[in-house]
């Protein structure tokens, strides 16, 4: 079995290494790097790159999963109504959701060996923001599995 894609535009999906086990993968938000090359550096909760631009208040960085929609006005999920969808997340899901955890600073993805997962990072900022960088580290799971961050597709 190869893991090398078999076209170009499949070059940067996220491809598990040989041999490695169905896992867990955690991504920490704190290694996307993040950062807005207008302003001050945008970026990762625990000071690697941004810890300055994150201390401000007027920025902040946290992630969702790929099956909701957010405002772009407000930072609330469209799903966000009580009255209508019971079973949809409301509440502090900036602080804490599925995916997202900002008290480590992380997004945990649950995923089987070439299995697509995907997340949104939400950047929130009181003026519009020009330049941001996301870049990913290694994808690290349990039992030392890592995915190369190099295979890893990034949308906007």
């Amino acid at each position: 079995m190869s893991t090398r894609p078999s076209h170009a535009s499949a070059s940067r999906s996220m491809l598990a290494p040989r041999g490695a086990p169905s896992a867990v993968l955690a991504l920490l938000l704190a290694v996307c790097g993040c950062s807005q090359h207008a302003g001050p550096g945008v970026g990762d909760p625990k000071g690697r790159a941004g810890e300055k631009a994150m201390n401000q208040a007027s920025v902040s960085v946290w992630a969702t999963g790929n099956g909701l929609r957010v405002n772009p006005e407000t930072g609330k999920y469209l799903e966000d109504r009580p009255d209508i969808h019971k079973d949809y997340p409301t509440g502090d899901y900036r602080s804490r959701n599925p995916v997202w955890d900002a008290g480590k600073g992380q997004v945990t993805l649950h995923a089987a060996r070439n299995e697509f997962v995907a997340f949104q990072v939400v950047v929130e900022a009181p003026a519009p923001a020009a330049d941001i960088t996301v870049e990913l580290a290694d994808l690290t799971g349990p039992g030392g599995a890592k995915i190369n961050g190099r295979n890893v597709a990034l949308f906007k």
